[in-house]
C-alpha cells in the first residue's frame, strides 16, 4: 500500500465560522488570519515509518489509540495557564493537556497515521457538541449509529475509512474517556471533560483553527522542524512539549537531539515526559524538565537515555506515583 503523508488541519477554510458565544467568551481566541492558516496549512509531514518502535517485541504493529497514563493531573500545576503552543503525541492526553495550559496553538503529530486519522474523529465531534456531556455521549455505544452518519457526512478524506476506524475503536476510546472522567474526579482536578469552561477552550481552538493533526516522526528529518518553523512564523512559543514515553523506546540518536531543538520555544517551556513503571505501580513515572536545561544536556552530548539525565528512584507500593523534575545539570 502506497506510503501517504497525512495532515489534517482542524479548521474550515469558510470566512465567517459561527461558533458558541458561550465558547468564544470563555477563552477569548479569536480565529487564526488567512496567511497563519497558509502556514498550517503548508505544513510537511514524514511518511510513516517502516518499523514503529515499542518497548517490547510483542507491542510491534499495534496502535495505540488511547492514553493508559493514569496521573497526568501532575503535570497540572506546572502547566496551568502557561499559554502559547502545545505540540505532543497521542490523542486524548493532548486535549487534556491543551485544556490545563489554556494553549493559543496546537500541534498534535504522531508517526502513527492511525493516530492523526483519530484526531479526526475528535475533531467532528468538538466542532458538533457544545458540551461535554455530549461530546463524551457521541462515544457512547447508544450515540454509535448517529455518530457514524456525523462522521460520514463530515469527514471528505476516505469516510468510510474513518466510520471503519470509530467503529472498530470507540468502545476502547469511550472507556479511556470514561476512565479520565473517574481519575479526575478522584484528583479533585477541574480538565475539559468535567469543565464546560476549558471544554469551550478546546473546542474554540479547533474552531478557530488553531490545532493541527500532522503525521511527523521524532526520528525523521521534516515534521518537527516543520512545526518549529510554523510556531516561529506564527509567533507563538511552544510551552508544553508531551512526549509521553516514547524515549523508553529507542536511545538518543543526533537527529532526535536535532529535532526536539529546532522547534520554537522560549524561557517558560516545558518538557512533559513519561518513563513507564508499569512493573510496580501499573502506570508511570512523570517527568518535568525545562527547555533550558534540556538544552544543556542535549548540546553535552552525555545523553543516550533519559536515565543519564535522573536517577530513576525505586517505586516500593502499587500505589506510589512519583513527579520528577530535572534541574542538575551535566557535569
Amino acid at each position: 500500500m502506497a506510503k501517504k503523508i497525512k495532515s489534517v488541519l482542524f479548521f474550515w477554510l469558510a470566512l465567517g465560522v459561527a461558533f458558541g458565544a458561550n465558547a468564544q467568551e470563555a477563552s477569548k481566541l479569536t480565529p487564526l488570519g488567512e496567511a497563519q492558516l497558509q502556514i498550517l496549512a503548508d505544513l510537511k509531514g514524514d511518511p510513516e515509518p517502516e518499523k514503529r518502535h515499542t518497548i517490547k517485541k510483542e507491542y510491534e504493529g499495534q496502535h495505540f489509540l488511547t492514553c493508559d497514563e493514569l496521573n497526568l493531573q501532575l503535570f497540572k500545576p506546572a502547566i496551568d495557564g502557561i499559554g502559547g503552543a502545545y505540540a505532543g503525541v497521542g490523542t486524548d492526553q493532548s486535549y487534556i493537556l491543551m485544556g490545563w495550559a489554556k494553549s493559543e496553538l496546537g500541534f498534535l503529530f504522531d508517526y502513527d497515521p492511525l493516530v492523526i486519522r483519530v484526531h479526526e474523529l475528535y475533531k467532528v465531534f468538538f466542532t458538533k457538541a457544545e458540551t461535554y456531556q455530549d461530546f463524551v455521549r457521541l462515544w457512547s455505544k447508544e450515540s454509535e449509529k448517529a455518530s457514524k452518519e456525523l462522521i460520514s457526512g463530515e469527514i471528505q478524506d476516505d469516510p468510510k475509512g474513518a466510520v471503519s476506524l470509530f467503529h472498530r475503536n470507540r468502545a476502547k476510546i469511550y472507556r479511556r474517556l470514561q476512565q479520565s472522567i473517574r481519575l479526575m474526579k478522584k484528583a479533585n482536578v477541574a480538565f475539559y471533560l468535567n469543565d464546560q469552561a476549558i471544554y469551550d477552550h478546546i473546542r474554540t481552538m479547533i474552531i478557530t483553527g488553531r490545532v493541527v493533526a500532522i503525521q511527523a516522526n521524532l526520528l525523521d528529518s521534516v515534521g518537527l522542524k516543520e512545526i518549529g518553523k510554523a510556531a516561529a512564523k506564527i509567533e507563538i512559543p511552544i510551552r508544553v512539549l508531551y512526549l509521553s514515553n516514547v524515549e523508553d523506546y529507542w536511545a538518543y540518536s543526533t537527529q532526535y537531539v536535532q529535532n526536539l531543538l529546532s522547534l520554537h520555544y522560549d524561557s517558560n517551556s516545558l518538557l512533559l515526559r513519561t518513563v513507564a513503571s508499569k512493573h510496580t505501580n501499573g502506570d508511570y513515572r512523570y517527568v518535568l524538565q525545562s527547555h533550558a536545561n534540556f538544552k544543556l544536556w542535549a548540546e553535552s552530548g552525555k545523553v543516550k537515555r533519559t536515565k543519564n539525565m535522573f536517577p530513576r528512584r525505586a517505586i516500593r507500593h502499587p500505589d506510589q506515583v512519583q513527579l520528577i523534575t530535572i534541574e542538575n545539570e551535566p557535569q
